[in-house]
């Protein structure tokens, strides 16, 4: 007799969303007097084993891809905002390397621009295309939807790319696009890496993890709302996002799971922040603080037990990554990880890739996407990915016509030296806000 089975992934979630099958095909077969249960029982795991086996072939054929990149930093610089002051730390004894520095930063303080200074003024114009087209992605948020009612997850972190062609024989082009990036989007936890073959313009306004004096931290966004073009609009949305159920669903369950990754390697966990707002230059955020005590020597254990951040997962975390595997049919790649550094005694600070383009090998990425519940509406979904790569199309925008840093423009609209493919319906946006920067596109996270 032929029935179906069920698979389990590690944390014990079913994957099949009949939960009975099992009970009826023994009921089934007893009702025909083929089989014992207990036998049921067996052919039914030696038919799990066998899948598992099949799909550990699978993976081992796939092409292996570069997961991460680590390099050991003997010497570096460092910018102390807060007391205006710059450090050059060496661990070998180098001082003709602390000359060349004072060379650098003597030239450099002689220059009255701030931003990166660009001559490049490309011919044509950037034309950016969805992975999932629109229609697809709404299909793929209602599917999750019906997810949830089956008890598969709780919330789901969809994600969509927005693909561009670089402009042919660029230099510097992630670099200017990470000034442009500065002046637009403003965040704590922003970097830009060049690995020559891989850029990373990163403008994250949000931490992952950070060890400090063995206690460990992550400060997980959920909920981000534009700041007001005025005062009053300003206060009003963010008490909007303060009594935002959808917002607080969505960040008590990434708090409570990022809680219990804490917990197989910390003690004294705790929940110190919960729907805290914090403000930045353009959305105010919700923000969960989770805090821990980590034990010296358990820096990599505790890597392994929280990566990758629950933020960008979904809710039971195991669960919802594999339904990301099967919808977005893509590897995020340095999207959705971090970047940051660990030191030798096991401090630690890194943030969660997001706001962020990646270059590499002439074609641009721009991740975008959102957390996916029960109370989502499709349409409102679809349009935050639209708006929230907004932030990145601008950046690459500028940087192709040859502008950057405080050369910032309003808005890039559609029709204005920009090609669109498969983006949809045009979102709504605002003006120049109250503190003379550029309007702030309503987007959530």
């Amino acid at each position: 007799m032929n029935y179906e089975y069920k698979k389990y992934c590690r944390d014990g979630s079913s994957l099949n969303p009949d939960i009975t099958v099992l009970k009826k095909a023994c009921e089934e077969m007893e009702q025909r007097g083929q089989v014992r249960r207990v036998e049921v029982l067996r052919k039914y795991l030696k038919e799990v084993e066998r899948e598992r086996e099949r799909e550990e072939e699978e993976e081992e054929e796939e092409e292996e891809e570069e997961m991460g990149c680590f390099g050991e930093v003997r010497q570096w610089v460092v910018f102390d905002h807060v007391l205006q002051k710059c450090f050059a730390v060496t661990l070998d004894e180098q001082s003709d390397w602390f000359r060349e520095v004072e060379e650098i930063m003597n030239d450099s303080s002689s220059s009255s621009s701030n931003d990166v200074e660009s001559s490049n003024n490309y011919s044509g114009s950037p034309t950016f295309t969805f992975n999932i087209e629109p229609e697809q992605y709404k299909r793929d948020i209602s599917m999750i939807k019906e997810e949830i009612k089956k008890g598969e997850t709780y919330e789901i972190c969809l994600t969509n790319n927005l693909k561009f062609d670089c402009p042919p024989d660029s230099t510097d082009f992630g670099l200017e696009v990470y000034s442009n990036l500065r002046s637009i989007n403003p965040a704590p936890y922003s970097c830009y890496l060049n690995f020559n073959e891989k850029e990373i313009a990163c403008s994250s306004p949000e931490r992952f993890i950070k060890i400090d004096s063995g206690v460990a931290e992550s400060k997980p966004i959920k909920g981000t709302i534009s700041r007001g073009s005025t005062q009053a609009e300003d206060s009003r949305n963010k008490l909007t996002l303060q009594n935002s159920v959808k917002d607080k669903a969505e960040n008590v369950m990434i708090a409570d799971l990022v809680r219990a990754d804490f917990n197989r390697v910390c003690s004294q966990v705790k929940v110190d922040e919960l729907y805290a707002i914090e403000s930045y230059e353009t959305v105010h955020q919700m923000v969960s603080k989770v805090t821990g005590d980590l034990e010296f020597g358990k820096t990599e254990e505790f890597l392994k037990a929280t990566f990758p951040g629950g933020s960008m997962t979904g809710a039971p975390k195991r669960r919802s990554m594999r339904i990301i595997e099967k919808l977005e049919q893509r590897k995020r790649g340095v999207y959705s990880g971090g970047i940051g550094w660990i030191g030798y005694e096991g401090s630690a600070n890194l943030n969660m890739v997001i706001r962020t383009v990646v270059i590499e090998n002439g074609v641009g990425n721009i991740g975008c996407g959102g957390a996916i519940t029960g109370l989502s509406d499709v349409e409102e979904e679809w349009d935050e990915v639209r708006i929230k790569a907004e932030r990145g199309i601008k950046a690459v925008t500028q940087a192709w016509r040859g502008k950057g840093g405080n050369e910032v423009e309003e808005v890039v609209e559609e029709g204005e030296g920009v090609d669109y493919v498969n983006m949809g319906s045009k979102p709504t946006r605002k003006k120049k806000d109250w503190r003379d920067r550029v309007g702030a596109l309503p987007y959530r996270k």
